[in-house]
């Protein structure tokens, strides 16, 4: 019966001492090292900060968004930021595309929704968005989503591309906010959950 009641501590044990060990690594890392993980990121209109990872000992990093950008997934850090803050015409986006398909540990295009086209995976955590006929990149990068060729920038998006930086209160008819959208993908979400 003794050698029962061992067995079960000596994972824990182990666990332990892996955790201790990561954090020992962590604090011999050197600048170099720190560096190279913005080095692999892409924050789009962002910049890359450096944090502690999830799992202790573990560095990973955050994008804060420039002013005027925001994060399409506000619930991870790591995202991109690429949505502009501004009034999308649900005409020239399909928001049926906005649901993540999971968390990106090692594949960016898990977290980045490239709208109407594909999203590839480049070197280390790069990526671009490869749009179908007919559509073009948001602002003509390959880093933001791909919108219909036909439709006229709105609201915030066509001042960003004209570069004034006056926000106006006009809002567009068929328009949704980006607060609007992401309640209604929260709700979807919360329904498709139920659904499983």
């Amino acid at each position: 019966m003794a050698r029962t009641r061992t067995r079960p501590a000596l994972p824990a044990l182990l666990l332990l001492l892996t955790f201790i060990g990561y954090a020992l690594a962590a604090d011999a890392d050197d600048d170099a090292v720190k560096e190279t993980v913005c080095d692999g990121a892409d924050c789009g209109r962002g910049s890359c900060e450096l944090r502690s990872g999830w799992i202790p000992g573990t560095i990973s990093y955050k994008c804060e968004c420039h002013p005027g950008w925001t994060r399409a997934i506000r619930s991870i850090p790591f995202s991109p930021c690429n949505v502009p803050e501004c009034s999308f015409n649900s005409s020239c986006f399909d928001l049926s595309l906005m649901l993540p398909r999971g968390i990106p540990f090692s594949d960016p295009c898990v977290a980045v929704n490239c709208g109407a086209g594909t999203c590839k995976k480049d070197e280390g955590f790069h990526y671009h968005c490869e749009c179908d006929q007919g559509n073009i990149n948001m602002l003509n990068d390959t880093k933001y989503p791909c919108i219909d060729a036909n439709c006229k920038p709105a609201g915030r998006l066509h001042q960003i591309q004209s570069g004034s930086l006056i926000r106006p209160n006009v809002c567009y008819a068929g328009s949704l906010s980006l607060q609007s959208l992401l309640q209604k993908l929260l709700v979807a979400s919360v329904a498709m959950a139920q659904l499983l």
